[in-house]
């Protein structure tokens, strides 16, 4: 029998509209019944995700910022934690400035850019955090941040990941999350560790846990997972990865992941 199962958010859970159906809500209430844990494994900070974990009556802790934190709702506690160095931050930043990209630094659940590329509406709806248009970027973070993301067209993002790849791919870890952005997180970092992490910390065995992802940053735990599986949607990379393929999320892919694995599976288990 699965016991933990952890969704990507974007483009797993829900599309851009962030919208949840009436499918998607049976089924999770029904899984969650029958004692399974479900999880959401993503990008954001916690405080833009417990709205989403609320109104899906989830009680486990989630995992944020691509697995740098491990966050329980139940205490409002960051049970697990890492960021990135200052210095190391500094020296990013002071290399990419130059090519005029939007960059965003993540601190302490707030957000801090030097130039808008993109409207209010924009940041808020993918960020969900307080933000900041600071004069100078590289001051303005003073400690150790969480991540520092990259905004721009499919195309652009493209130059951006192979670049930072190319300078800062050993030490840094830098993923492509959506069309539009680049996130670069702490070395080491992946939703599939902090995936190990959680089900260790919940007793909970790695044959016993589903990861359902469509992007780069779900390959950790996609691979990891006792059953990976990919949306219809996802990235050919994490299809190979999968061991299943769901329904796109517009065709309420995860939906249809609960149905088939615990409410009306005999096993429980994919043979």
């Amino acid at each position: 029998m699965y016991r933990l199962i952890a969704f990507d958010v974007d483009g797993t859970l829900v599309d851009a509209s962030m919208h949840l159906s009436t499918r998607l809500r049976t089924a999770v209430a029904q899984t969650q019944a029958r004692g399974v844990a479900l999880t959401l494994a993503t990008g954001r900070g916690a405080t833009p995700i417990l709205p989403l974990a609320a109104a899906l009556g989830m009680t486990a802790p989630l995992i944020c910022y691509q697995g740098g934190w491990v966050y329980d709702i139940r205490t409002g506690r960051t049970l697990h934690k890492s960021t990135l160095p200052l210095s190391l931050t500094h020296e990013v930043l002071a290399w990419a400035q130059p090519f005029g990209w939007d960059i965003s630094v993540y601190m302490d659940e707030e957000i801090y850019l030097q130039t808008m590329h993109r409207t209010s509406e924009f940041y808020d709806r993918w960020f969900g955090l307080p933000w900041h248009l600071v004069g100078n970027l590289s001051e303005a973070v003073t400690h150790d941040p969480e991540k520092i993301l990259f905004t721009g067209e499919p195309e652009v993002c493209d130059v951006i990941h192979a670049r930072l790849n190319a300078q800062f791919g050993a030490v840094i870890q830098v993923l492509r999350t959506h069309d539009l952005f680049v996130e670069l997180v702490p070395h080491g970092t992946s939703k599939g560790k902090a995936l190990a992490w959680l089900a260790d910390q919940m007793g909970i065995h790695q044959d016993e846990v589903i990861a359902v992802g469509d992007s780069e940053n779900d390959l950790s735990m996609v691979k990891w997972a006792g059953l990976g599986i990919a949306m219809g949607n996802a990235t050919a990379e994490v299809k190979a990865a999968a061991r299943w393929q769901a329904p796109s999320v517009a065709d309420d892919g995860a939906a249809v992941v609960l149905e088939h694995f615990i409410l009306n599976a005999n096993t429980g288990h994919l043979r």
